[in-house]
């Protein structure tokens, strides 16, 4: 497991604790964004996780410059560019009612 998966998970868990979530000692690694509804018609009341929730979540677990955050009503995820450590951009997803970090993908 990388360190940036296990950063990651760190940074969930006490941001699920923060926002009174109860965190796992094992999550799953994706979330399958298929099992989401097809329209979420307003965010803000299905969502515990905000923007800026999202923006602590990526800083814990080791990612700098996050910039572009938008929730994606069609999956119930927030998605946002962020640099990793060595300068690297990537879009991650982050699950809009857990804070877990569901997708990574090198931009």
């Amino acid at each position: 497991m990388t360190t940036t998966r296990i950063a990651a998970r760190s940074a969930v868990a006490a941001l699920a604790l923060a926002v009174g979530g109860v965190a796992c000692a094992e999550t799953p690694a994706v979330v399958d964004d298929d099992a989401r509804p097809a329209s979420i018609e307003n965010p803000a009341s299905t969502t515990t996780i905000t923007e800026a929730d999202v923006s602590n979540v990526l800083r814990e677990a080791g990612y700098d410059n996050v910039h572009d955050i938008e929730y994606l009503d069609d999956r119930g995820v927030w998605k946002a560019e962020a640099d990793d450590a060595t300068g690297e951009d990537f879009e991650v997803h982050v699950d809009g009612t857990t804070g877990e970090i569901v997708h990574l993908e090198d931009d």
